[in-house]
């Protein structure tokens, strides 16, 4: 008996009508198909029971609006659902007994209406967090966070000779070195959720999909004008030197007389092509330099600053110097000057000079430095026993610094320091380095470091003035040199910039909806989404995880008095199947020239022969390649970076790249000898990539579609779908299928089991084989059998 319920409540139905309902595994592999499901158009008498359900609503004058409000509309059979969705009233009758005309609006996955509504940046509307050295730094390691901030190489640097000394320029990393990424399940999670669903899904609390994170997006606007009208570069023509005063200080300002290098930068005019100064609002007023603008602007400044300091060794992993760049007085920026010196207490050799520092030195202590010589010549030195060694004296001395060195042909071992007391000698707790002979305790290091300073509201009555900048952290009589390579320019994009407030909004100003994300996640991993509304459930995974063990034997309902009908596949498909993801960043389109490659892209063949020549390009929604790079500081040349130039963005105030997805693997520790510089300083770093072999940093893995390296790319959850296309055959037939069937693919926690993910066992000519079922096609409880459409399973 078929039986219709308006709001939970029974309706007069006219049995007659007919009720028919078409459900396909399209619903859980399109998405926007899945948007609105299945419609059926159905007409119930006006009768006085009829009237009361629909609120009177053909009543011309009446207040009520029935679409107005949400109602459900479900159609039973024998106690089972075979419709079941919202109500769209379309017509009402209002004289000859009158009827009203409704669509059930049935199967539909409210949540994808809602992600194809809504954008990702009105997510987490609770996030709200403080741009600093602090926040980037705690932002690696905290747990449950929606976005982290990780190192990117926005440019290529090359490490360069330094103009003292003989180590390379140190570059200190700084706040523009970092880019938000968006933890992705996260997302995913919030989107299902937020419209009312949960999800249910290995894949998403795998440790893959665990570590996907997704480039932020920072707001942007068009700078042409501004910067056509009112941009420079201004920069100095010569060096200058100044010494620290008793706080440690030297001033970047002409209005002292005393520990000043004076002016921050000379002039913007032109000078051999190196600056410019677009309506000459950067000026020199008195003494000072000032950016006087045309108009009120909202802009900040970008400090390129190369300048030498002197050093003290102060530990094993830092130097003393000028650590601190103050912008402004509310804007402080304190980095970590790396010891870069390689500690040789593992590799001491007789008759080679070294100098051993004490970093913790206390006067009118005593030291001696000892070693074991290995006098054994048949000693294993892997394995040294007592009897192996000679302990020796290598130095005794009383100084904080000393060139030491020993004569003699064999191996030296297991170097200790010790303290002297009186007739006594204790191990000593210091912390001391031991340096090749040309490293002295002092010396000078070249500094290179870009900062932005904080977005300031400028106008032509009240101009940007540059003489508040100072340098800090040294000790009294430290000498800086200002580098006549040091530029100052205007930044017109309304990036963030360090001291910013971001709320999650302003770091994912992506003009997209949140179904284009589910789409392009769901390009990579073949996702499929089965959608259970009557518990409000979403099951995704990945194709070849999607389908169950359950086997259904459906032999018994094949309507033999009907057609079979069986076809190939693969005849109406492109005969090459290209998954790719969008054009890459500069440096992806070098290494694909380089190597005559097309990086992260796979491609199928489809066997028919039949198949159009053309190709059928997968290219992701969203995504970008990404190539990581080396050498972004001297002092941790090893680390892996997200190289991130893109050669479309002809904007270099623009801070923002193609979007693009990658592994976060937490903290990795650096070779031994290798130091990040900012925001601590540490052995380790933030690692992220799109594809890694790089082992010592942590396993090898792969984004890519295709295989690369020996590691199996992304196309591992496509092969099935290839399989099925050269290998499968489609078989259309006519089933009879009862309502309880029919409900547990409306819902599939039905207790059947027959639903789209079973395999379904089918004797077609007295040949038993699994099918998986693809379409049921108007399906009618009063209707002796069903067209179904199935796919073999080889």
């Amino acid at each position: 008996m078929t039986t219709l319920y308006i709001d939970n409540r029974p309706a007069d139905f006219d049995l007659s009508s007919s009720i028919a309902i078409s459900l396909s595994t399209a619903s859980v592999t399109s998405l926007e198909k899945g948007k609105t499901g299945y419609s059926r158009s159905i007409v119930i008498p006006a009768t006085p029971l009829n009237r009361e359900l629909m609120g009177d609503c053909e009543q011309l004058h009446s207040r009520n609006r029935f679409n107005a409000a949400r109602h459900m509309a479900r159609v039973e059979c024998d106690g089972f659902t075979i419709i079941d969705g919202m109500m769209m009233l379309s017509e009402c009758k209002l004289n000859d007994g009158g009827y009203y005309k409704f669509n059930i609006i049935g199967g539909n996955k409210t949540w994808a209406s809602h992600a194809s509504t809504h954008k990702l940046s009105s997510l987490f509307p609770d996030y709200s967090t403080t741009l600093s050295a602090a926040t980037i730094h705690d932002s690696w390691t905290a747990p449950d966070q929606a976005v982290r901030f990780l190192p990117v190489q926005r440019e290529r640097y090359s490490l360069h000779n330094s103009s003292v000394g003989m180590m390379p320029t140190t570059r200190i990393l700084s706040t523009s070195d970092y880019h938000p990424f968006l933890h992705l399940k996260s997302i995913i999670h919030s989107t299902f959720a937020e419209a009312g669903y949960k999800v249910d899904s290995k894949f998403l609390s795998s440790p893959l999909f665990e570590s996907l994170y997704i480039s932020g997006l920072y707001p942007t606007r068009d700078v042409a004008a501004m910067r056509n009208a009112m941009d420079f570069k201004a920069g100095r023509l010569s060096d200058v030197s100044a010494q620290a005063d008793s706080l440690g200080i030297v001033y970047a300002s002409p209005y002292t007389n005393y520990n000043t290098v004076g002016n921050i930068v000379e002039t913007a005019d032109d000078n051999n092509g190196r600056f410019y100064n677009h309506g000459g609002c950067f000026t020199t007023e008195g003494q000072g330099v000032i950016f006087r603008p045309l108009r009120e602007v909202s802009a900040s400044f970008e400090y390129n600053i190369k300048y030498v300091t002197d050093y003290r060794i102060l530990s094993r992993n830092e130097l003393a110097g000028f650590n601190t760049i103050i912008l402004n007085y509310d804007d402080v920026r304190k980095f970590t000057i790396v010891n870069e010196f390689e500690d040789m207490r593992d590799k001491f050799e007789c008759n080679k000079s070294y100098r051993i520092v004490i970093a913790d030195y206390m006067k009118l202590t005593t030291y001696r430095l000892t070693a074991d010589e290995v006098t054994n010549p048949n000693a294993d030195l892997n394995n040294l026993q007592p009897a192996d060694v000679t302990t020796r004296t290598i130095a005794e001395f009383s100084d904080r610094t000393k060139l030491i060195s020993y004569s003699g042909d064999n191996p030296m071992v297991n170097l200790t320091l010790w303290e002297v007391v009186g007739n006594n000698v204790i191990q000593s707790p210091s912390d001391w380095m031991l340096y090749e002979g040309w490293v002295t305790e002092t010396g000078q290091k070249e500094i290179e470091v870009k900062l932005q300073g904080k977005v300031e509201r400028i106008t032509p009555s009240a101009p940007k003035e540059f003489h508040s900048i100072r340098f800090g952290g040294a000790s009294e009589g430290m000498t800086l040199t200002l580098k006549s390579d040091t530029t100052v320019r205007p930044v017109f994009n309304p990036h963030p910039t360090e001291g910013a407030t971001l709320s999650f909004s302003q770091v994912t100003c992506y003009d997209c909806s949140r179904l284009t994300l589910i789409n392009a996640v769901k390009q990579m991993f073949n996702l499929c989404f089965y959608t259970d509304n009557l518990t409000r459930t979403v099951y995704i995974e990945p194709r070849q995880d999607f389908y169950t063990s359950h086997l259904v034997d459906w032999s018994a309902r094949i309507d033999h008095s009907k057609p079979i009908l069986c076809s190939e596949l693969g005849d109406n498909l492109s005969r090459n199947m290209i998954w790719r993801y969008r054009t890459g960043d500069l440096a992806v389109a070098e290494y694909n020239s380089d190597h005559d490659d097309d990086f992260g892209s796979w491609s199928a063949q489809i066997e028919n022969l039949f198949a159009s020549d053309s190709d059928t390009i997968n290219e992701n929604l969203l995504f970008a390649p990404s190539i990581s790079t080396d050498l972004c500081t001297s002092a941790a040349p090893s680390a892996l970076l997200i190289q991130t130039t893109d050669s479309s963005l002809n904007d270099t105030d623009n801070l923002n790249f193609t979007p693009r997805i990658v592994r976060y693997m937490g903290m990795v520790a650096l070779p031994q000898g290798e130091e990040w510089n900012y925001p601590v300083s540490g052995a380790e770093y933030p690692f992220a990539a799109f594809h890694n072999t790089a082992e010592q940093f942590c396993e090898p893995f792969t984004l890519c579609f295709e295989d690369r390296d020996g590691i199996t790319g992304l196309h591992s959850y496509w092969d099935d779908n290839m399989t099925l296309y050269n290998n499968s055959r489609q078989v259309t037939l006519s089933l009879r299928l009862f309502p309880e069937e029919v409900e547990s693919i409306v819902v599939p926690t039905g207790t059947t089991g027959c639903d789209f993910r079973a395999a379904f066992l089918l004797d077609i000519d007295g040949e038993k084989s699994i099918y998986r079922l693809e379409e049921i096609c108007e399906y009618n409880p009063e209707a002796d059998s069903t067209r179904c459409i199935f796919i073999s399973m080889g």
